[in-house]
């Protein structure tokens, strides 16, 4: 192989100094990545959210005469309003359950850390410093918000030329990888608009399944619980087990049958979406293997933090498929073209 007129001298000055620039910027390159990594998982929770209004206002823009610049902000306009109007509908049911869940919420505490203190030694201790932390959870509560609110911003902004910006990313690389790098990101962004599809699904009947349960065990805030579980529901395996965490509390200041039955409502509602469910979507859209998915929450979350573990899923699913159509189904191709065009051994 020849060699690169960057490293047929190594041992000139300068052929030392451009190597070690090289390095140099590799590495100052890594240090920038890793400083702004938290913007880099925004940008990514943008893409989700330009791939939602792209799902609801392509088909508006193809089926009439409006423009993207008009079906965009109509959607959101459409989305949030839809929103406003059904918890203006909940409010005074929601404020009820909220009055009840505030009233419910310190006795139960009281009383889950008496229990944790006479079964599990030194818990109590850790309940404490948990709910003495309330100030600090308000703020990442704030810090949250802005972040969703930068992230539905540059998500619309995506969306209003998402070829435009598609385009721009495939031409940073060479004209023979440009035609299967733009097939490859349509099929992840197929792919992905599926996998909310159903994830949607999935969190609807997870939130009404709930709801109900918690209703029937006799819960204050059915309502409530019903939706922190569907919205808990967007993130696979660990959300499920966040979203019981409220209920549980609450079921502590009944009593230990309450809190049985309502363990049972959360494996039924779970039971019912791993074997029901899942499998009913996943015959129609791209999903991973749990065990990717508990890495992926893992290191996700390591390095981007909550929301991390917020984008893990739909991150990893979108790297599976490119890498599925740049790298494995292209080598696979090449291995069948070459085992074809062999010597005839007959």
């Amino acid at each position: 192989m020849p060699e690169t007129p960057l490293f047929r001298q190594p041992q000139t000055l300068a052929g030392f100094a451009a190597r070690a620039a090289i390095a140099l910027g590799f590495f100052a390159l890594v240090f920038l990545a890793w400083q702004v990594r938290h913007a880099v998982a925004l940008f990514f929770a943008a893409i989700v959210a330009a791939v939602i209004i792209d799902a609801l206002a392509g088909p508006l823009t193809r089926r009439t005469p409006l423009p993207r610049s008009v079906t965009v902000p109509l959607v959101l306009v459409v989305l949030f309003g839809g929103l406003g109007l059904v918890l203006t509908w909940a409010a005074p049911s929601l404020k009820t359950q909220l009055d009840a869940v505030s009233n419910a919420f310190p006795m139960a505490l009281d009383q889950l850390e008496s229990w944790l203190s006479d079964n599990l030694a030194g818990v109590s201790d850790q309940v404490t410093t948990i709910v003495s932390h309330v100030a600090q959870y308000t703020t990442l509560a704030v810090s949250g918000v802005t972040g969703f609110i930068l992230v539905v911003i540059t998500g619309a902004f995506l969306a209003l030329a998402p070829r435009t910006y598609a385009r721009g990313f495939v031409r940073l690389f060479p004209v023979h990888r440009r035609a299967p790098l733009e097939a490859a990101l349509d099929n992840a962004g197929r792919g992905l608009k599926g996998w909310l599809r159903g994830k949607v699904l999935s969190m609807s009947i997870v939130a009404v399944a709930t709801g109900l349960g918690t209703w029937w065990v006799g819960l204050p805030a059915p309502l409530l619980l019903g939706l922190i579980a569907g919205l808990a529901e967007f993130v696979p395996i660990i959300g499920a087990i966040l979203a019981a965490v409220p209920a549980l509390v609450l079921a502590v200041s009944q009593d230990m049958q309450t809190v049985w039955w309502t363990i049972g409502v959360y494996l039924v509602v779970q039971q019912l979406e791993s074997n029901v469910i899942l499998p009913l979507i996943h015959e129609r859209v791209a999903h991973l293997p749990p065990a990717i998915l508990m890495f992926a929450f893992a290191a996700m979350g390591a390095v981007f933090g909550p929301v991390g573990i917020v984008i893990a899923a739909p991150l990893s699913l979108t790297l599976y498929l490119l890498v599925l159509d740049l790298w494995v189904r292209p080598m696979e191709d090449g291995a069948e073209a070459g085992a074809q065009s062999g010597p005839d051994t007959g």
